[in-house]
């Protein structure tokens, strides 16, 4: 049986890539799902695929929230409770990049890039954290990227949104260790999803390796049942860190530069 059959469980950022594959998988596992995402209409979507796929009886809770939004975490955290709703897995996955040059890009869109991808992950673990340390009962993962382990040119405030994320994962999993509750930064590399149509940059070559949403989740979910605090997909990602640990760290930024060099034409 598995251990979140009957559990409790929010995905934020549930109606594509990651998000959605982590929710197939916990529906698989029998979780009851707490969906989260912008949209009702994808939210409902979804839930119905899930439905179809799996039991049409499938517990899903849809809450539409903008976490872009400085009031979207506590928001949806008191939804959630005033609902009765309570929290055994938490999955901040939602999170969007802005690629091309940091001073040329929108300034408000940047400043909601930073509210979803660091702000509402940090809030959110605050707000539902203490109750599972009370219950000393609970699983946090927070997805961050590879992209959190350097500075990437023309993705520099995403990779380091993602580095801040994946720091302050890294440090509460210890902080976590005697209470019960698990804590994972999970750091994909290139993922089949929306995300960089969305960003506007896909680094060259990576079609050809990009690993499949299933896939990392898959990863995730093994690194988090064995206790790990830091889950990165795929040998050739694990590989790319270690070549990364002994070589200059302005030779990576560089290397870097050349996978997300806007094309000229692009400016």
């Amino acid at each position: 049986m598995s251990e979140w059959q009957g559990r409790t469980v929010l995905i934020t950022g549930a109606t594509s890539g990651i998000g959605q594959a982590f929710a197939k998988r916990l529906a698989m596992a029998g979780a009851e799902l707490i969906l989260t995402a912008r949209s009702i209409e994808r939210l409902t979507a979804t839930a119905l695929e899930l439905r179809q796929e799996f039991d049409p009886h499938l517990p899903i809770h849809l809450y539409p929230t903008d976490l872009a939004r400085a009031d979207g975490p506590v928001q949806l955290v008191e939804t959630i409770h005033q609902a009765g709703h309570r929290i055994d897995l938490l999955i901040n996955n939602a999170g969007f990049g802005i690629a091309g040059t940091f001073a040329t890009q929108d300034p408000q869109r940047q400043l909601e890039m930073l509210q979803l991808n660091v702000i509402s992950p940090v809030a959110l673990t605050r707000l539902l954290l203490p109750g599972m340390i009370e219950r000393r009962s609970g699983a946090i993962i927070q997805v961050a990227s590879m992209a959190a382990f350097q500075g990437v040119p023309w993705l520099s405030l995403y990779a380091g949104s993602k580095a801040l994320l994946m720091n302050f994962t890294e440090g509460l999993a210890v902080e976590c260790r005697q209470s019960g509750v698990r804590v994972l930064a999970l750091c994909p590399g290139p993922t089949q999803s929306s995300f960089h149509a969305t960003a506007g940059a896909t680094p060259r070559g990576a079609e050809r390796g990009m690993m499949s949403a299933f896939e990392v989740v898959d990863c995730a979910l093994d690194q988090l049942a064995h206790g790990r605090s830091l889950a990165i997909p795929g040998t050739s990602n694990r590989l790319t860190l270690l070549l990364e640990r002994v070589v200059p760290r302005s030779l990576v930024t560089r290397l870097a530069a050349r996978l997300y060099r806007p094309d000229s034409k692009h400016g």
